[in-house]
């Protein structure tokens, strides 16, 4: 027999005795997700190492919804064989306790995604300003080379035009020296390479 209290009913939306209540009905009771597991807890309670039983599960109520409650029962007796035969226990409803948990859950699971894509645009971001580093430093390098390249590009042409007017020079003096500078024009010539200027 199952002796269940008024407040079971009433916790179920049930009026006390509206329904008679056995281990059969109790059963039907059960959510079909939780049915096979939770009546598998109670027949394998072994007298030997098992009387206390604390299990979270979805019972129906009377208008055809489901509510989690928390079913805590002590075994206080065992046939020959030791399997249970009765047992005293409370039911709690819980079902505002589960949706918390199942929020608490959600938002975790939330923080976890918003968490993951911080660090994805974090490492997107570090990435970029390493690039953006290596860009300027590129820039800064090509900067440093081209001003003196620039400078001495821009200098060629009237060191040229310079070089051949002073070629020229030499070449008008040596040409037209009858002084006897003649030998240290030469030296000079040979010096500084004046021909190959």
């Amino acid at each position: 027999d199952t002796e269940l209290s008024n407040s079971y009913f009433k916790l179920l939306g049930y009026e006390p005795n509206e329904i008679s209540f056995d281990l059969k009905t109790w059963i039907s009771h059960i959510h079909p997700s939780d049915r096979e597991w939770v009546t598998n807890v109670y027949e394998k309670l072994d007298g030997k190492k098992d009387t206390y039983i604390s299990i979270e599960y979805r019972l129906r109520t009377k208008d055809g919804s489901y509510l989690w409650f928390l079913d805590r029962s002590k075994v206080v007796a065992f046939n020959d064989s030791g399997k249970a035969i009765k047992s005293i226990g409370t039911i709690t409803q819980i079902d505002q306790i589960k949706k918390a948990e199942k929020e608490i859950e959600d938002k975790n699971r939330q923080l976890n995604e918003a968490l993951s894509k911080l660090r994805k645009s974090q490492a997107q971001l570090i990435e970029m300003e390493k690039m953006t580093a290596i860009g300027m430093l590129t820039s800064g390098i090509a900067n440093e080379l081209n001003n003196p390249l620039n400078y001495v590009k821009g200098n060629v042409h009237p060191i040229r035009n310079d070089l051949a007017d002073l070629k020229k020079y030499v070449s008008s003096i040596s040409d037209n020296d009858d002084s006897g500078n003649s030998v240290a024009i030469s030296s000079l010539n040979k010096a500084y390479n004046v021909d190959e200027l």
